[in-house]
């Protein structure tokens, strides 16, 4: 992957982080009264400080996590059915077996083994099913 597909890639991603300091407040409170005869000392100006300092560290990676959900429920169908479908053609034995594949526009390795064109078109039209585009750069899979 070179530097634009990683910066693509990771644009796709943000970390929004947000903290309650009142219930936090309220909760450590909660615990004191709880647990009187453990003191507990919290320094709130310290976490504000290592909040502010996480915040930032967050900004700089510019992450977002709020599509990264969907994405893995895709990769999951997505690769229990490729999985089946192996499974059904024979490049793998059963359900139990690990694998390993590298898929491209151009090719399909499973095991080591390139399939013919026409497993190509098919595992294609198995992964376009499932995130609705067609394959870009190389997909390796082990499992």
């Amino acid at each position: 992957m070179n530097n634009d597909e990683i910066k693509r890639e990771s644009d796709k991603f943000k970390l929004n982080v947000f903290f309650d300091r009142n219930k936090i407040e309220e909760l450590v409170e909660n615990l004191q009264n709880e647990f009187e005869s453990y003191p507990i000392n919290f320094d709130f100006n310290k976490l504000n400080e290592s909040m502010a300092k996480l915040k930032s560290g967050l900004k700089e990676m510019n992450i977002d996590t709020s599509n990264l959900r969907a994405e893995m429920k895709k990769l999951k169908s997505f690769s229990h059915e490729f999985k089946s479908e192996l499974i059904k053609d024979g490049y793998v034995e059963n359900e139990d077996d690990d694998f390993n594949m590298e898929f491209s526009k151009d090719e399909l390795i499973v095991n080591d083994k390139t399939l013919p064109n026409n497993m190509l078109i098919k595992y294609k039209n198995i992964y376009k099913k499932h995130y609705g585009r067609k394959i870009e750069g190389k997909f390796r899979m082990k499992k």
